[in-house]
């Protein structure tokens, strides 16, 4: 099974870039309080105080932390500007090392937020849960993103994220794969190659044929009906042993159909 790709490529880039603020959202985002004015007093250097102050404000907007060199240059305006600090004395490619990552702390510790790291067992949990449950992985994604939002966690990358339920979905369908192997003996591997015998071509299989559904509700389109719903039965009955024993809810039966 390929990783999966949970969102599109565009949605990727915009969920790992800091938010785009409207003015009115970038005034509460980085709007400096008198707790918030006291931590930044306490920090050494213009860099140090723009960074953090960046990195607080899109914490605020978006529970994430993003990569410094993605910090937006109209952003990185406006808290100098607020820290009335010269734009030319900001050096954001020095703030680097472990200067943005004691920040983040700070940072979480003031939202009263945990780290994803700390709660990385509890997300894996859930998402064992879900996908045993055959949660489609798209919703999957924004549920756990939801629950991350609830319980006062660190939103991770879409990497982070992504690639924790892909490894799930692809070590479940392994197990599956393997029961069925097992599981499968020579009357029902004939069954199933049946779908696959061709009519005129390759293309033009048994299992393509019983996909092909005709909504007429003419008296003869309605007796094809029933006669290939006879046909799928017959198939089906010697299979249910095996897809009963794996145990699928309709959820789970509804994706791989898909």
């Amino acid at each position: 099974m390929p990783r999966l790709s949970i969102l599109t490529d565009k949605e990727q880039v915009e969920f790992d870039y800091p938010p785009i603020l409207s003015v009115e959202a970038r005034a509460i985002a980085f709007a400096i309080n008198d707790t918030l004015g006291a931590k930044i007093k306490k920090l050494r250097g213009t860099t140090n105080k723009v960074g953090f102050l960046l990195q607080y404000a899109y914490f605020k907007a978006s529970r994430r932390f993003f990569l410094v060199k993605r910090f937006c240059h109209e952003d990185i305006e406006c808290a100098a500007k607020l820290l009335d600090a010269p734009i030319h004395n900001v050096k954001l490619q020095n703030y680097i090392n472990t200067t943005p990552n004691k920040h983040k702390e700070k940072i979480l510790e003031s939202f009263n937020c945990k780290s994803y790291q700390a709660e990385k067992s509890w997300v894996t949990k859930e998402i064992t849960l879900k996908v045993q449950q055959v949660v489609e992985p798209r919703a999957l994604f924004f549920e756990i993103l939801h629950q991350l939002h609830n319980h006062n966690v660190e939103i991770p990358s879409y990497h982070t994220l992504s690639e924790l339920i892909s490894d799930h979905y692809i070590a479940h369908e392994k197990k599956l794969l393997d029961k069925i192997e097992c599981g499968l003996n020579k009357g029902q591997k004939k069954v199933l190659q049946s779908l696959l015998s061709s009519f005129k071509n390759k293309y033009d299989t048994k299992l393509t044929h019983y996909k092909t559904i005709n909504q007429s509700l003419q008296p003869k389109a309605i007796q094809a009906g029933v006669k290939t719903f006879v046909q799928i039965s017959q198939l089906v009955k010697p299979l249910l042993p095996l897809i009963e024993s794996l145990k699928f809810t309709p959820q789970s039966c509804e994706y791989y159909a898909t």
